[in-house]
């Protein structure tokens, strides 16, 4: 897009579209994770204003991105405390035990990164998320 003097009104057009914001902070957040802490509320808070169609579909969907990598986050953590309750707080556990749950903690992170890529480039061109309610991609 541009304006009347040639130049390029995209960031004019990405600073009023709110789930592309919401989107990079979450992208943000592998960088500077406390961005999270105002990911989260701005996708709620964004949710309840009034707002076009093809947005709606962005805050479901990045709501429930913050959710399923909260749950795996605790999941793996529970499974960690577990193991280490269950089995002793040894070096011989807790290193065999931090090894398998390594990847899940690394599928979660892949899947919430995955997920906020998708939702901003498709915050970019104004596209609705296919599927918000979707637990993959």
């Amino acid at each position: 897009m541009s304006r009347g003097d040639g130049r390029s009104s995209w960031l004019d057009d990405t600073l009023g579209n709110r789930p592309f914001i919401v989107a990079a902070l979450y992208l943000a957040s592998f960088f500077l994770p406390v961005l999270i802490i105002v990911g989260v509320p701005l996708a709620f808070i964004f949710r309840r204003e009034p707002s076009e169609d093809w947005e709606v579909s962005h805050y479901r969907y990045l709501t429930r991105t913050f959710f399923l990598a909260l749950g795996t986050f605790v999941l793996v953590l529970v499974l960690f405390v577990l193991g280490l309750v269950i089995f002793g707080e040894t070096d011989v556990v807790a290193i065999p035990a931090l090894l398998l749950l390594l990847p899940l903690a690394m599928a979660g992170l892949a899947q919430f990164g995955v997920r906020s890529v998708m939702s901003l480039s498709r915050a970019v061109a104004r596209q609705e998320m296919p599927r918000p309610d979707t637990l993959l991609f």
